[in-house]
């Protein structure tokens, strides 16, 4: 890792600060904030940042891409379409939710396992919502079951699922790696068993949390320098919802600079007229 960091410059890392500031100031601007239409002008900027993270992804030409709490895989088999050479690991720790997919996504050559990726080789207890804060039903299918529990949601099944840290399964990842983690407040515990992961990786999308959604999650700032210290810097984000939001980290070399600041600052562009055209 230190010599990837070597690799750094100032120039480049002023460049992605100055991208990431950007769309902070716009995605929080009074115009934002007193949209009347608020929620569909986050699901607007949630599906901004994920259709340019893919082809971000994809102008890396990846060896792998990794994607941990995949549900249906969306990530992996928008990945593949792009890049067809991609070897695509989807990790899914939901025995529901992995059975419901499992065969459709094999047939479209995803590698999907059944496994809680975390800190540690083995098992681990896993907790599937049964009833929600509303009170409603909560059905087995459901995309928020984590190895944490949420602060508002008091009933769950518990079950014991495979569990695997994310350097046991690619002991020595490639230089070109993508991943994409959605794990419910667990992303301690992935970055825990991943040092040799995450200093390799060249972009992440991320699911963050800054306020406590789950008890015990790991707090965005201590998320952030982590991330820092495997030479990740943060260069996309939206504004999907109070307390959380998703984020893009890349590897500032020169090379994936080069490579991927083209569709960044598209991002931007299509973000600020966006919240131009709100105002």
């Amino acid at each position: 890792m230190q010599e990837r960091s070597a690799s750094l410059n100032a120039t480049a890392l002023q460049t992605t600060q100055a991208a990431y500031e950007e769309q902070l100031e716009l995605l929080e601007s009074d115009c934002v904030t007193r949209c009347p239409n608020r929620a569909e002008l986050r699901q607007q900027t949630a599906q901004l940042l994920e259709s340019s993270f893919v082809e971000l992804a994809a102008n890396l030409r990846p060896e792998i891409s990794v994607e941990i709490g995949a549900h249906e895989a969306s990530f992996s088999e928008r990945l593949k379409t792009r890049v067809p050479s991609v070897r695509a690991l989807a990790f899914e720790a939901n025995p529901y939710v992995y059975a419901h997919f499992a065969a459709r996504l094999h047939e479209c050559a995803i590698d999907y396992r059944h496994a809680a990726i975390c800190d540690r080789d083995g098992v681990a207890r896993f907790s599937i919502p049964t009833l929600l804060p509303t009170g409603a039903e909560c059905p087995r299918l459901n995309p928020i079951s984590s190895l944490r529990h949420w602060v508002n949601i008091r009933e769950y099944e518990e079950t014991i699922v495979p569990a695997s840290r994310i350097d046991t399964v690619l002991p020595g990842p490639p230089d070109r790696l993508v991943a994409w983690i959605d794990a419910e407040g667990a992303q301690g515990e992935i970055l825990t068993g991943g040092t040799m992961f995450f200093s390799h990786l060249a972009a992440l999308y991320i699911e963050v949390e800054y306020v406590t959604r789950w008890h015990g999650q790991l707090s965005y700032e201590s998320l952030v320098e982590q991330l820092r210290q495997h030479s990740l810097v943060p260069v996309m984000r939206d504004n999907i919802a109070r307390g959380q939001r998703n984020e893009v980290y890349i590897r500032p070399d020169d090379d994936t600079m080069r490579i991927v600041m083209p569709t960044v600052n598209a991002y931007v562009s299509a973000v600020r007229e966006l919240v131009t055209s709100t105002g």
